[in-house]
């Protein structure tokens, strides 16, 4: 049996998570159950298995509005769908990252920066701030709500 198709059990962080049978099949496979890392993860590869090691982002978003639904990343979004809002893909954008979406924001802007293409900086920037004003508005929020509990 040729090992290039042979199917090997696919670990991330010691758990596994599926089958593939190559490393970019092992990616899709990740993308599918919507595992996003914080950060590029260890790799290697055994005889019977694809590892991963790496922090984890939760990236299951379940209140997505339905036009949101299926969109497996920001880029694609915004090429895809020329209506959706800047305050709409900066909602998806916490939802997939969290704490961390103003930062990776910030990041492309600057990306998008070295490659000389001005519209992204000005899209990721847009992006950023919105980002930054939903998580400043829910803290706000918390913070109100916490207040009246104690009364």
């Amino acid at each position: 049996m040729n090992s290039a198709l042979q199917l090997k059990i696919v670990y991330v962080n010691d758990e596994p998570v599926g089958e593939a049978s190559s490393w970019p099949e092992a990616t899709a496979l990740l993308a599918a159950k919507r595992i996003l890392f914080a950060a590029k993860p260890g790799k290697s590869e055994g005889p019977r298995g694809f590892y991963l090691d790496g922090s984890t982002l939760a990236a299951e978003v379940e209140e997505k509005p339905a036009r949101l639904r299926g969109a497996t990343s920001i880029p694609r979004l915004m090429k895809r769908d020329h209506d959706t809002s800047v305050s709409e893909i900066a909602d998806l954008l916490i939802a997939q990252l969290g704490e961390h979406a103003a930062s990776h924001a910030f990041l492309e802007a600057m990306k998008a920066r070295s490659r000389g293409a001005s519209r992204h900086v000005e899209a990721w920037e847009r992006i950023a701030n919105a980002v930054v004003r939903a998580m400043r508005e829910e803290e706000e929020l918390i913070e109100r709500t916490t207040f009246v509990h104690r009364l």
